[in-house]
């Protein structure tokens, strides 16, 4: 049984989901805002950011997930005015870890050293309960 609730603002008979996209709504912002009440402010991820996101939540490789950040923020010019934060910044502002391979190594080294930092972050939790914010 789902069970329906009106708003404040003369919507009536919402499910939950309906009520949570209703008050999204521009509609509702206004009304909320007319009213004198706090006008919601939604901020929306981009969504490949979001994909980027849950894939992150799912203990997928920090590597690739920096590969997926770099060609998005190159894809959308990144970073600009309305996109201010760089690849390193919004990696770090979600926690997701990243692994810095030394310049000078050759290829096994660099390989090596990979190895043995993913194997460090997954002693550490990384794709168990990591925390993704």
């Amino acid at each position: 049984m789902v069970t329906r609730t009106d708003c404040p603002c003369g919507k009536n008979d919402l499910s939950s989901a309906q009520m949570t996209m209703h008050c999204r709504s521009k509609a509702h912002r206004e009304w909320e805002a007319a009213e004198g009440g706090v006008e919601t402010v939604v901020t929306e991820e981009d969504p490949g950011l979001e994909g980027i996101l849950a894939a992150a939540r799912l203990g997928e490789d920090p590597m690739h997930l920096a590969k997926m950040a770099r060609s998005l923020f190159a894809s959308k010019d990144w970073p600009n005015d309305e996109h201010p934060l760089t690849i390193k910044e919004w990696l770090e502002s979600h926690n997701i870890p990243i692994i810095n391979v030394p310049s000078h190594s050759d290829p096994d080294e660099g390989r090596k050293h990979i190895a043995s930092e993913m194997q460090r972050l997954k002693e550490a939790g990384w794709g168990k309960g990591w925390s993704i914010t």
